[in-house]
C-alpha cells in the first residue's frame, strides 16, 4: 500500500496531499487516517467517502471515550444504598 500522500491520487484528480491542504486543519489528521482506511478496504477515494469514513472513525473514538467515562462513573457510584424506585 502506498503511504506517500503525494502519490495517492483521488478520483477528483488531486493528490491526497493537495486534497488535505484544502481541508480545515482540525480535520486533517482524521481524514488522513480515513484515506488510508479507504485504501485498505478498497473503497473509492472521493471526498464524500473520505469524509464519511472520517466521521465513522471519529464516532468510534468518541464511543471509546464514552465507554471509559461510563466505566469510571459506575465505579464511583455509591453501591451501599439501593437504587430509588422508578430509576
Amino acid at each position: 500500500m502506498e503511504t506517500d500522500l503525494n502519490k495517492i491520487v483521488l478520483l477528483i484528480g488531486k493528490t491526497a496531499a493537495e486534497y488535505l491542504k484544502t481541508r480545515p486543519e482540525k480535520y486533517r489528521s482524521v481524514e488522513t487516517e480515513a484515506i488510508f482506511k479507504c485504501l485498505n478496504q478498497n473503497l473509492p477515494l472521493f471526498d464524500g467517502m473520505i469524509q464519511e469514513t472520517a466521521r465513522a472513525i471519529s464516532r468510534g473514538e468518541k464511543m471509546k471515550v464514552m465507554k471509559k467515562m461510563n466505566s469510571a462513573m459506575s465505579s464511583l457510584q455509591d453501591t451501599s444504598k439501593p437504587p430509588r424506585p422508578g430509576y
